[in-house]
Formats: structure tokens, C-alpha cells, sequence
């Protein structure tokens, strides 16, 4: 779902429809976002964005990402889309997590005159997927949310495409859209086609990446296992 942070305190409709949720159903839990869970979502995603694009936020800030659904969650990409004093869209800030070692990154992009992310391009700092090397290039596109929302990411190795994924919304209600996740559980969905596509690549004997800081002898030798086959799961 797409939430306002301001709007997830007691004493509003979106915050207080959340509380009434069964804490096995939905939930919005602190620490499966950026930042310490001590800390305020809005100021570490305020904080993040001034670090890397030098310029604080100054309106609302939007999260964009699964939440706690029968208490589990995992996010492969988390938006947090931020506002100025209007509709104007200042930063996207993009979350990414890992698999399977659960680690994450931000990154921080600065929208076109247009106001959306055409193409924002960035080294990878994060070993998200064991079949994906560390030596990719980042490609981020995604429109401001409204009626809809379309986001796309792609992996470039080399100059070559060899990972892309694509996400089209429609909005609705947060009530119809809480219900959707009720029945779809989708972190659980999310994590579990990842793993089945997991089983897939290596089937077809993907190359395989082991962790760089956990065998940085291995970081620039390439795959363990050699392969021809490259992947779509990140």
C-alpha cells in the first residue's frame, strides 16, 4: 500500500482503521523500514535524502511497500516518495533488501523538470541476489503516484540488460486494498517466488555469487559456478 507517514499516528482515520487490525492480520511495524526503529520513519527518510542529495525534504513523505502481513514481512523494494510544500515530488528514495541475507541499502533519486524519475542511474552497493555480481549499474524509473503508479528497475553489466522488473498500480481505498493483502498475503508471496525462482536459476545451473564481505577473495574472481544462464531475481 501507498501510506502517508503523518497519517500512521493515533488520532487519524488511516492509524486508527491499522490499530483495529488484528496484530496477526496487517500491520504497520517500525523496524521492517530505513533507518533505527527508535527513530521516526519521516526524519531518517529526511535524513537519508540530505546526505545524498544535499537538500532536506520539506513536505510529506509517502511509503510505498509491503506491510507486516501474518506477522511476517519482507520488502524487495521499499519507495519513499517525498514531497515539497505541494504536490511537487522533491526525491524517491528506493530500499532495497536482500536475499537471503536480509541486509539493505538506499538510494536516493532527484526527479526530472517533469517531476517524475525518468532514468536514474547508480552504482550497486548492495549483494542483493547470489545470481547477480556486485559489478552492475542501476537503472530506476518510476512516475509520481496518482491514480496509478508504474516504477521499473533494471541491472546493466557490461552495457547489457541482465535483470529488469516492472511494477504497474492502480489506486484504490486503503480498506480495499488491506483486504487484498489479507487474502493475497503478498510478503509472503514475495519471498516465496523468489525462492522458487531460486530454485530455477540454480536448476539450470545460474552462475552462482557468494557474499563479497563474506569472501572478499572471491569478489572480483566472478561465479563459483559457471554458467551461461543469467537470471531475473534480484
Amino acid at each position: 500500500p501507498l501510506l502517508f507517514l503523518d497519517e500512521l499516528g493515533p488520532g487519524d482515520d488511516a492509524g486508527r482503521w491499522l490499530a483495529r487490525l488484528p496484530t496477526v492480520a496487517v500491520r504497520y511495524e517500525r523496524g521492517d523500514y530505513l533507518g533505527p526503529p527508535e527513530q521516526p520513519l519521516d526524519q531518517a527518510v529526511r535524513d537519508l535524502v540530505e546526505a545524498e542529495a544535499s537538500f532536506r525534504p520539506t513536505g510529506r513523505i509517502a511509503l510505498f511497500a509491503n506491510l507486516r502481513t501474518a506477522g511476517y514481512n519482507f520488502n524487495p523494494i521499499a519507495l519513499y516518495f517525498c514531497f515539497g510544500t505541494g504536490d511537487d515530488l522533491e526525491a524517491v528514495a528506493f530500499e532495497v533488501t536482500s536475499t537471503p541475507w536480509g541486509e539493505r541499502h538506499a538510494y536516493v533519486a532527484v526527479p526530472d523538470a517533469e517531476g517524475a524519475v525518468r532514468r536514474f542511474s547508480i552504482v550497486k552497493a548492495l549483494h542483493v541476489s547470489p545470481f547477480l555480481p556486485m559489478e552492475l549499474e542501476y537503472r530506476f524509473s518510476c512516475g509520481v503516484p496518482g491514480d496509478r503508479l508504474d516504477v521499473r528497475i533494471e541491472a546493466v553489466h557490461d552495457g547489457r540488460r541482465v535483470f529488469d522488473a516492472d511494477l504497474w498500480c492502480r489506486r484504490r481505498q486503503l480498506r480495499a486494498g488491506v483486504a487484498l493483502l489479507l487474502v493475497r498475503l503478498g510478503p509472503l508471496k514475495a519471498i516465496a517466488a523468489i525462492y522458487l525462482h531460486a530454485l530455477r536459476l540454480a536448476a539450470r545451473r545460474a552462475p552462482f555469487y557468494r557474499h563479497p564481505s563474506r569472501h572478499p577473495d572471491e569478489q572480483r574472481a566472478g561465479a563459483r559456478t559457471a554458467g551461461g544462464t543469467e537470471g531475473r531475481a534480484a
